[in-house]
């Protein structure tokens, strides 16, 4: 049991991680990273600022009718990618449930649907300090659910600043946990994290939030009002002290 709590550990922290960085948590200091531009993956999440840490559209076709486009500016120059546009999402982005290796469904969405998130396989010039943008072109109404609320982002344009949540060249486990996990445990455990975090910005530290309109509680959670707050009052406890609320882990 000792063993396994020692992992868990090592999956919330890292959970920790994600889990601020909607909100401009600073987590990169955490991790060693170099300071020079390295190309790694992409992996980001929309900012929807009612549902910050979950939301999935239910129209996956409407969404990407639109268009999405990120810009990275560093030393006065810019790269520009598109992420998706008219329906077809660009050479090496994706959704999580397209990106499945075996074809299954990702657990998060249902068929048509689509999830906030999207990555790269190709890599781009990454470093700390960089200004990121999004943009996000919606041509019709997008309905969408997240875990406490459902609801709709208006048709329009929409921009979004800031930075990276975190950047992660090659993952790592702490000495101490080395130390309490079995040998092949902690292999396969560093396997799956090293092929999902290694060589990654995560882009989830916007300045800007979007605003959904609310169109019927609850979420896909079916909380009750009271458990509703508990969630909204541990976010702004989050947010006031950069500390992380039990909350932000109920499934």
């Amino acid at each position: 049991m000792k063993h396994i709590c020692s992992l868990l550990l090592v999956l919330v922290c890292f959970a920790m991680q994600w889990a601020g960085a909607l909100n401009m948590t600073n987590t990169m200091e955490q991790c060693p990273v170099s300071r020079e531009p390295v190309a790694r993956k992409i992996s980001l999440k929309l900012p929807i600022r009612q549902e910050e840490f979950h939301w999935r559209f239910m129209k996956k076709d409407e969404l990407l009718a639109g268009k999405l486009l990120l810009t990275i500016e560093r030393n006065g120059k810019k790269q520009q990618m598109t992420i998706f546009e008219n329906g077809t999402f660009m050479e090496g982005w994706s959704s999580p449930e397209e990106s499945q290796a075996n074809g299954t469904q990702d657990p998060m969405v249902k068929p048509g649907e689509i999830y906030f998130l999207f990555k790269s396989e190709k890599r781009y010039e990454t470093a700390p300090g960089d200004t990121v943008e999004l943009t996000l072109t919606a041509k019709s109404d997008l309905e969408g659910i997240g875990p406490m609320c459902a609801g709709v982002l208006p048709k329009g344009e929409y921009k979004a600043k800031g930075t990276y949540s975190l950047l992660v060249d090659k993952f790592q486990v702490a000495p101490e946990i080395i130390k309490e996990v079995p040998k092949e445990r902690l292999d396969a455990f560093c396997k799956l994290m090293s092929e999902n975090a290694s060589n990654t910005a995560f882009l989830e530290n916007w300045q800007d939030q979007w605003n959904i309109k609310v169109t019927s509680n609850p979420g896909w959670l079916h909380l009750t009002p009271e458990q509703v707050k508990q969630r909204k009052d541990g976010l702004e406890q989050m947010k006031q002290t950069g500390g992380i609320s039990p909350f932000i882990f109920v499934p």
